[in-house]
């Protein structure tokens, strides 16, 4: 079986999870400020909300005629 290859859009989720899973840890590691640490939990919060959305959007929306077409025309084959 032929290895497929991930987007581009694949990448870059992954290195956004990466950088931000890193950012979070120094700032817990390097703050003690209660207000700090509130602070980037409630961005983690919200990040893992906006990526939930985004994420039940592309599924929801990756069989419409219009996805199949552009990905045809691109020569994206699943």
């Amino acid at each position: 079986m032929a290895k497929r290859t991930r987007h581009t859009m694949t990448k870059v989720r992954w290195t956004m999870w990466a950088l931000g899973a890193l950012v979070v840890a120094l700032t817990f590691a390097a703050s003690s400020a209660v207000t700090v640490q509130m602070t980037v939990a409630m961005g983690v919060g919200l990040g893992v909300l906006v990526l939930a959305a985004s994420e039940w959007i592309i599924a929801r929306t990756r069989n419409h005629p219009q996805v199949r077409m552009a990905e045809w025309r691109a020569g994206i084959d699943r």
